[in-house]
């Protein structure tokens, strides 16, 4: 590939109607929501079935993600596709506008050999959180996942969980097994495995935006084997040691989640070849430079760097 040709890839988020959204996305990044549904969520990075992003602009605008990685091969991911060619990993924005379900996501063990289904492992990092916001990770003391499941047949879910005050600037860990739930007044970013699999176990008696009640699976969801208890918030893995570099604030098997804090004038420098990297600009503008030249990142924005970017600064 020409250096030219070596551009990373600003993409259009999907916009997911969700019955308990609401309007952050709008008033904190300023993106622009369709209709007047609630909106939940904003698939900013994703490849899952219909659900696959686009580039917004420049050389490869309106291409798709699993277009470009049928025309470029390991140049989109490096080695980390799946076997399919697909991106391994969802990143999303999440706007709770009220308490989301009760759930829990299967282990990629857990998943039927041959089907399409995948693991989800995932982590938060909160971008807002209104006073006294709150989430589940993991039920409450002594409690186990037996006893649990029988509180939910007898309707008395919601006292065996535990719930976390939550502030701005935290993360959340939840691998896979880890009962949860976000709580109404959350705006948190999310990685996870590429997976759509989620098994509701509680929805507060709600009806769905067609009036139904939405499904609950607790038969699937009670076969989970509960995850090992972790920190909650997680700690920070790594601190950065110096202006431009980054704190390592998860650090799994599918992901490695980074948080870059640049003053003005300072600069964060890497370089990318059998891997690829998802960023997301939280706060203020910055310019991102690598052999294609320079290109502007700006707030509220995601870009991919595919395997093809080389080396980069910002």
């Amino acid at each position: 590939m020409r250096a030219a040709e070596a551009v990373p890839l600003p993409l259009r988020p999907l916009f997911m109607e969700r019955v308990w959204g609401g309007t952050a996305l709008a008033a904190r990044f300023g993106k622009q929501l369709p209709g007047t549904a609630p909106i939940g969520e904003s698939w900013e990075a994703a490849d899952i079935g219909e659900h696959v992003s686009e580039v917004a602009r420049g050389i490869h605008a309106g291409k798709t993600l699993r277009a470009l990685a049928a025309e470029h091969g390991e140049g989109l991911y490096g080695g980390a596709a799946l076997p399919d060619g697909r991106m391994p990993l969802l990143f999303k924005l999440i706007d709770a506008a009220q308490d989301l379900s009760v759930q829990v996501h299967p282990r990629d063990a857990d998943v039927a050999p041959g089907s399409n289904a995948r693991g989800k492992e995932e982590a938060w990092y909160v971008l807002g959180a209104a006073p006294g916001a709150r989430l589940v990770h993991g039920l409450a003391p002594g409690v186990g996942n037996d006893e649990f499941y029988r509180a939910v047949a007898g309707g008395a879910a919601e006292a065996h969980l535990a719930w976390h005050a939550v502030s701005p600037g935290e993360v959340y860990y939840i691998p896979a097994g880890t009962i949860h739930a976000i709580g109404a007044g959350l705006l948190l970013a999310e990685i996870q495995q590429s997976s759509d699999t989620t098994y509701r176990i509680h929805d507060w008696g709600r009806a769905g935006l067609d009036g139904a009640p939405r499904p609950l699976h607790i038969e699937d969801a009670a076969r989970i084997p509960a995850a090992p208890s972790v920190a909650c918030p997680w700690p920070a893995v790594a601190r950065g040691a110096g202006p431009g570099a980054p704190d390592l604030l998860v650090d799994c098997a599918h992901f490695r989640l980074l948080r870059y804090t640049l003053d003005r004038g300072a600069r964060a420098e890497g370089e990318l070849s059998r891997s690829f990297a998802i960023l997301f600009t939280i706060d203020g503008e910055a310019e991102l430079r690598n052999a294609s030249g320079a290109h502007g990142l700006l707030r509220g924005e995601t870009w991919l760097l595919p395997a093809w970017t080389g080396a980069w600064t910002i």
